[in-house]
C-alpha cells in the first residue's frame, strides 16, 4: 500500500516558528539528522518517512529533503530557520521578503502577498509533482496579523481555484494559531452577551425571574 505523501506550508511568523519545531521533532522520530537530512551511517530512515520527506540521490549517500515550504512576508523568522537548519530544507521552498505586512490584514491579502503569492504557488506546485501519491496538505498559520491571516486566505482562495489537486476530494488540513490577546488590542469590539446567558443577579431568585 502505497504511503500517503503530506505537504506542509507554513506562513507567517507563527507558522514557520511551528514548523521549525515540527520538522525537528519529525526528524528525530525517523532517526534523520535535522541539520543534514542524513541518517547515520546511511541507513534508511525509521518508519513510514516518505510521509513527510523525499530522497535524494540513490543509496546510502542520500540526504531526505522535508516536503515544506515557509513564506514569511519580512525576512527575519525566514532567515532564522536558514541559520538554524543547516542544509535541511531545500532553499527554493524559504520565501520571504523585505517589507513585511505589519499586522496587516490587507496587505497579506491585497499587497504584498499578491507579488509573492506565484513564487509560492509553484513552489507547491513542484512538490505535489515530486509525490506518489498525495494525501494531503498541512498549513500552519495565525489567525491574527498580516502574514498568517491575510496571505493564508490568499493561498486557499488561489489555490482551490487553479490547482487540480485542490479542485479534488482530498483532504486538506489547517492548524491555525488563535491570538486572542492581539485580536482584542488591535481590533476592540464589543463583546455581545449570549441570548442564553441569564441575565438575573446572583440575589434573585427563581421565582422572582418567572414574574419578570
Amino acid at each position: 500500500m502505497k504511503v500517503n505523501n503530506v505537504i506542509v506550508v507554513s506562513i507567517g511568523q507563527a507558522g514557520n516558528q511551528i514548523a521549525a519545531s515540527f520538522w525537528k521533532t519529525i526528524c528525530q522520530e525517523h532517526g534523520i539528522d535535522p541539520l543534514t537530512g542524513q541518517t547515520a551511517q546511511g541507513q534508511d530512515p525509521r518508519g513510514n518517512w516518505s510521509a513527510f520527506f523525499t530522497r535524494l540521490g540513490e543509496g546510502g549517500g542520500g540526504s531526505f529533503v522535508p516536503r515544506a515550504v515557509m513564506v514569511d512576508l519580512e525576512p527575519s523568522v525566514i532567515e532564522n530557520v536558514k541559520a538554524n537548519s543547516g542544509s535541511l530544507f531545500n532553499p527554493a521552498n524559504l520565501i520571504s521578503r523585505t517589507e513585511g505586512a505589519g499586522g496587516n490584514f490587507a496587505v497579506g491579502y491585497l499587497g504584498a502577498g499578491r507579488e509573492v503569492l506565484p513564487e509560492v504557488m509553484g513552489r507547491l506546485d513542484t512538490e505535489i509533482d515530486k509525490c506518489d501519491n498525495v494525501g494531503g496538505i498541512i498549513v500552519l498559520h495565525a489567525t491574527g496579523g498580516g502574514s498568517g491571516s491575510g496571505f493564508g486566505s490568499l493561498l486557499w482562495k488561489r489555490a482551490a481555484r487553479c490547482s487540480p489537486f485542490f479542485l479534488g476530494a482530498r483532504p486538506r488540513v489547517a492548524a491555525p494559531v488563535y491570538c486572542g490577546d492581539f485580536h482584542a488590542q488591535r481590533f476592540p469590539f464589543r463583546r455581545s452577551r449570549p441570548r442564553f446567558a441569564s441575565t438575573a443577579t446572583p440575589s434573585q431568585s427563581e421565582g422572582e425571574l418567572q414574574k419578570a
